[in-house]
């Protein structure tokens, strides 16, 4: 599947892992769904980022560039 930029769809990719595997009622139920995953894994992603943050770099070797803040 093309990405558009290198950005990744995590809502459509879930929609369409929940929709190949799981009979939950359409299109309804596939959103429900969705949206308790994207609960569940969104706070982890979240605690990830603010460690890769404070750490000023990524696990794989990405690094985070801030402003330094002036100091009068």
């Amino acid at each position: 599947m093309p990405r558009d930029k290198g950005r990744l769809d995590l809502k459509g990719d879930i929609e369409c892992a929940i929709g190949l595997h799981v009979d939950c009622g359409g299109t309804e139920g596939v959103h429900k769904v969705r949206d308790a995953v994207l609960a569940a894994v969104l706070p982890h992603f979240e605690l990830a980022y603010q460690r890769g943050v404070m750490a000023e770099r990524s696990k794989a070797g990405y690094r985070a560039l801030r402003k330094r803040e002036e100091t009068t």
